[in-house]
């Protein structure tokens, strides 16, 4: 159907105005909802040297048993946390030249190897 009133331009900048106050007011509104609904997250406070500790006798102790170490053997868990809170330690571990890391492919498994006074 026709139009039965031509719009102006002003009538177009009116309407124009209108839809960016509106905006304007919707996106306040969301921002103070998003600030509202955020969780506070608990600082955890980890000691690294207790976790370095910890992983290295856990990995001695596996090397008694059997002669193979990969990453997903130690970290079983698919859980990311589990997986960071073992894979920063055993980097350090590696840079103080206690276990060797080897990985043959991107994203592929680690193999750990445990550094015993100059040989694997």
């Amino acid at each position: 159907q026709p139009r039965k009133r031509k719009v102006s331009l002003s009538d177009l900048v009116g309407s124009l105005h209108k839809a960016l106050d509106f905006d304007e007011r919707k996106k306040l509104k969301k921002d103070d909802e998003i600030v509202l609904e955020k969780p506070t997250i608990p600082e955890k406070k980890i000691d690294i040297t207790i976790l370095i500790k910890n992983l290295y006798d856990k990995i001695k102790d596996f090397f008694m048993r059997s002669e193979k170490l990969t990453f997903n053997k130690l970290v079983p868990s698919e859980r990311r946390e589990d997986k960071i809170l073992t894979f920063v330690p055993l980097l350090h571990l590696s840079n103080q030249n206690k276990v060797d890391l080897d990985q043959k492919e991107a994203f592929g498994d680690i193999d750990i190897k445990l550094m015993r006074k100059g040989y694997y």
